[in-house]
């Protein structure tokens, strides 16, 4: 391209690059002795550079400095990290907050030193990847809520920008005035507007999302506002989403009889046959305050992912405290056993465990109980 616009006037000298994906400002010398003047400016740290990003997350404060030596990362080399003081280039990146939206955040970049990747590294580093940056996963929706309608915006927002979300700020490299490409203004303007309106879409509750309001007052709003065809798909455990009343697709049918494996890797302990064995409701407590620990985590994997098949939910077939026999082998392993009492007290802590871990975790929780 550069060939092509100096023709044979001129042979351009690159003094500098950009990451590949990005959209920014890139000096070209026009003799050598300009290359090579500009050239040690940068190596010697007399240009100032300003970048502006957009940011998954908040800041706690309006400045920081990020000081962190950067170097290939061993699990990617087609990345930078942050290594420790004997490896790697030192790296200085000064940050200001521009303008804050609440999941994303504008900040002002200032460099010190000038490495490759740096302020996607640095702020790969200190949690707040670059917005729609790919490499260092800020592709992905790491703030907000599952709501289809957030998820749909930022998806908007990704496509409309498929590069890093930064460029040099308006008067950068040695106050050479730098411009805004177009597409890049169009995107910074989407991305606000659908981040703002998508806030301001999830601060409007329904009226059954309201915990101001009684349980009482909550499910009879929601029962006068579905339909009878509405109400019928919801009694199978399989629930479809009905966005008109803010309904998202949900599974009824998860197990933690022993752990929650069928919903991938997980701890898994013994039957509950062989914990009633051990005849210490303590022991089956502690056992089921990690179960549940493991199954919000999963929870939240699902929801993340977009996942409302079984085995992704809140609510479990657990404990099982039916008292009978099999005719295919005799005694089930999935009870306590056959005596009233140990049932009881075993399934007791087993709920209070589950149950109290779960809505410790979060508010929106429940547990089936057979």
């Amino acid at each position: 391209g550069l060939l092509y616009y100096f023709g044979d006037k001129a042979t351009p000298y690159l003094v500098h690059r950009i990451d590949k994906d990005t959209s920014g400002l890139l000096l070209v010398a026009k003799t050598e002795e300009a290359q090579v003047v500009l050239a040690k400016q940068f190596f010697d740290h007399t240009i100032e550079r300003k970048y502006n990003a957009l940011v998954w997350g908040d800041f706690n404060e309006d400045d920081g400095t990020i000081v962190g030596n950067l170097a290939r990362s061993p699990k990617d080399r087609r990345i930078m990290a942050v290594c420790d003081e004997e490896h790697g280039k030192h790296a200085i990146t000064h940050w200001h907050v521009l303008e804050r939206f609440g999941y994303v955040t504008l900040v002002e970049c200032v460099l010190e030193t000038g490495r490759t990747h740096q302020i996607r590294a640095h702020m790969k580093h200190i949690g707040h990847p670059l917005f729609s940056d790919a490499a260092y996963g800020g592709d992905a929706i790491l703030k907000g809520t599952t709501f289809s309608r957030y998820k749909q915006f930022v998806d908007n927002c990704f496509a409309a920008c498929p590069r890093q979300a930064h460029e040099p700020a308006d008067r950068a490299l040695a106050q050479i005035q730098h411009q805004q490409r177009p597409d890049m203004k169009r995107f910074l303007l989407l991305a606000f507007v659908a981040i703002a309106m998508c806030r301001m879409a999830v601060a409007q509750l329904f009226p059954w999302q309201d915990t101001t309001k009684s349980i009482d007052e909550r499910v009879e709003w929601l029962i006068d506002n579905l339909t009878l065809d509405e109400k019928l798909s919801l009694m199978v455990h399989q629930n479809p989403a009905i966005p008109r009343v803010g309904l998202p697709a949900y599974s009824w049918w998860n197990e933690a009889l022993h752990g929650v494996g069928r919903a991938g890797e997980a701890t898994v302990y013994p039957m509950p046959i062989a914990l009633a064995a051990t005849f210490d409701p303590s022991l089956v407590r502690n056992v089921f305050n990690n179960v549940a620990l493991e199954a919000r985590i999963k929870y939240q994997q699902a929801q993340d992912t977009g996942y409302f098949g079984d085995y992704a939910g809140l609510t479990f077939f657990t404990p099982n405290i039916n008292i009978f026999r099999d005719p295919r082998w005799g005694r089930g392993m999935e009870t306590y056993g056959e005596d009233p009492y140990l049932t009881a007290m075993m399934g007791l802590v087993t709920c209070v465990a589950h149950t109290y871990r779960l809505s410790n975790i979060s508010s929106s929780t429940a547990t089936w109980h057979r």
